[in-house]
């Protein structure tokens, strides 16, 4: 079984903590890519149902999020990652892959990341691949937040 993959959407209002709708920044994994809305921020709902838990870390999670017009599946859920300006989604590696592509297609611009990751997703026309090479493996090895 792959390791699963954090994205933490920065969708939350700053001053009240309150979802807004729409995210400006990504965080994929730990420091693997930081990506950022070049002009207007894409819409983000989420739809899923979550089980009942305590703690720091994300709850297991059925269902999925919706990023501008595409679905992805998450397989888990945290409100208020790090500060309450983010939340964080757990979604599997090749979810990972597919939603970084949407990003890319939608001009999200890579502010930070492993030199990698940052190389491939800042070259026009070059996608990641969501098949067992190196940038799903990579995922799969870097790609986890430790709550």
């Amino acid at each position: 079984m792959s390791k699963p993959v954090s994205i933490a959407f920065c969708c939350n209002h700053p001053d009240t903590g309150n979802f807004t709708g729409q995210f400006g920044a990504v965080h994929i994994g730990e420091e693997l890519l930081e990506l950022h809305a070049q002009s207007t921020e894409p819409s983000l709902s989420f739809h899923f149902k979550a089980e009942d838990g305590q703690g720091f870390g994300p709850r297991h999670a059925q269902g999925h999020i919706k990023v501008s017009r595409r679905t992805f599946p998450i397989i888990g859920y945290k409100w208020g990652w790090g500060n309450w300006c983010w939340d964080l989604v757990i979604v599997t590696p090749r979810t990972a892959v597919n939603l970084i592509n949407y990003l890319k297609s939608l001009s999200f611009h890579c502010e930070a990341g492993t030199s990698t990751f940052f190389e491939i997703f800042n070259e026009p026309d070059v996608w990641f691949m969501a098949s067992p090479e190196l940038e799903l493996k990579l995922l799969e090895k870097y790609g986890w937040q430790r709550p």
